[in-house]
């Protein structure tokens, strides 16, 4: 056999030699050589096969077999020589394999998490030529459009996608045999995160040195990784006024600190908050002031909170949600900020808020319930799920006069953006 290890693909030709000589080893020429047929090693039958050669000067009649005409197995070919009246079958190094078609497909850096805009390197280890395909389509089953390459045993995909989870078909067709791997992989984007400044007063002319945390939070866990941080605005908290920025893009890398000038902006007196450029996202999860609750006196949490020397409420500002006294007014500001905060959130996103029905001076206020009914105005409502505080102890609250209920649990409402 003219190979080596003797093992051949579907999509091989096998090429078997046959020698004729006289009994003195003298070469025969032109004597015409039948490969009538294959015994198959694993049934001990012979396969048909029709196939002539005709020996040259060196007594060598050489016959090629396509592989794909076969099934795989191991053979010895079945050789009829003129002028001979048996058949000859090859044993020994007359024997060879047509192996299965097999192939196996995996990640070539081993993760199965991308970042955006990352090439997604697919390995392909198959025996022989072969054509490979593929598709993808997203975890809901919708398909996506994805430009791919497939050389050297890699399947490059370009990825555009956007963060999200998917899947990806390989079809493998070799000859007449085929086969499709599915693979799950994840699309991610950067994460970034900045400290809370030490000192957050500044005279006009200062620079902000803040320190912030690039990072990717997958299957794979949380890593560090770089992009592009754009700074887009500055917006005063006391008027809504925002001051519009161009230029402000920084290669922005692991964990590390920036340098921003105020000198140029004529800032005046108030409170500012530097906006950063932020991509659509998959899924929000809040939680909000529970309106005015923090600045009730005399309640258990307020008072060991002020035995220990802790600030009871978030703060003073009269643009704290839980300094808004009116409940109508509170839900007013509330529900627009989470109007505003869904425009970043992507179609088919989720938005999920852990809140709490309220009891004031004897009074019930269905915050929880009456914010579901002002979403659904512009969210589609999915699901309510309950988180239990089953630390807190039960206490016997207007024992012998009245009912007063014991609170232990929080709802969890989730919204999705259609």
């Amino acid at each position: 056999i003219n190979d080596a290890d003797r093992e051949f693909t579907s999509t091989d030709n096998v090429e078997i030699n046959v020698k004729v000589t006289y009994q003195n080893d003298t070469p025969i020429n032109g004597t015409e050589v039948n490969l009538t047929g294959l015994l198959n090693f694993n049934t001990w039958a012979p396969v048909s096969a029709n196939k002539q050669g005709t020996t040259s000067s060196t007594g060598v009649a050489t016959i090629t077999l396509s592989a794909a005409n076969f099934n795989s197995g191991t053979y010895a070919p079945i050789i009829q020589v003129a002028g001979m009246t048996n058949s000859i079958v090859g044993f020994g190094d007359g024997e060879f394999t047509i192996k299965p078609f097999s192939a196996t497909v995996e990640y070539g850096a081993g993760s199965e998490s991308f970042v955006i805009n990352e090439d997604i390197l697919i390995n392909i280890t198959i025996s022989g030529t072969a054509t490979v395909l593929a598709s993808v389509e997203d975890i809901n089953g919708v398909s996506q459009t994805v430009d791919y390459y497939y050389s050297n045993g890699v399947l490059t995909l370009n990825n555009e996608l956007d963060p999200g989870e998917y899947f990806v078909d390989v079809a493998i067709t070799q000859s007449s045999s085929s086969t499709t791997k599915r693979l799950w992989f994840e699309v991610i984007a950067p994460n970034m995160h900045v400290e809370p400044l030490a000192n957050p007063n500044f005279e006009p002319t200062d620079e902000i040195n803040f320190t912030y945390t690039i990072f990717t939070q997958g299957s794979n866990g949380w890593q560090y990784t770089n992009t592009t941080v754009n700074i887009t605005s500055i917006e005063n908290l006391w008027n809504g006024s925002i001051t519009s920025l161009t230029g402000k893009e920084f290669a922005a890398e692991n964990m590390s600190t920036h340098l921003f000038d105020l000198t140029s902006y004529n800032l005046k007196m108030g409170d500012y908050m530097l906006n950063f450029e932020i991509p659509e996202l998959d899924y929000i999860i809040t939680s909000p002031p529970y309106w005015d609750m923090l600045n009730m006196k005399g309640a258990e949490v307020q008072a060991n909170r002020k035995s220990k020397g802790l600030q009871t409420n978030y703060s003073d500002n009269k643009n704290d949600l839980g300094n808004l006294d009116d409940y109508t007014k509170f839900l007013d500001v509330l529900t627009e900020i989470y109007q505003n905060t869904t425009q970043k959130l992507k179609s088919g996103g989720h938005l999920t808020i852990v809140v709490k029905n309220i009891k004031k001076k004897g009074e019930h206020f269905p915050l929880a319930f009456d914010l579901t009914n002002r979403l659904i105005s512009f969210l589609e409502f999915k699901h309510v799920a309950f988180w239990c505080q089953d630390d807190l102890q039960i206490a016997p609250y207007g024992y012998k006069h009245t009912f007063v209920s014991n609170t232990f649990h929080h709802y969890c409402i989730t919204f999705q953006k259609t």
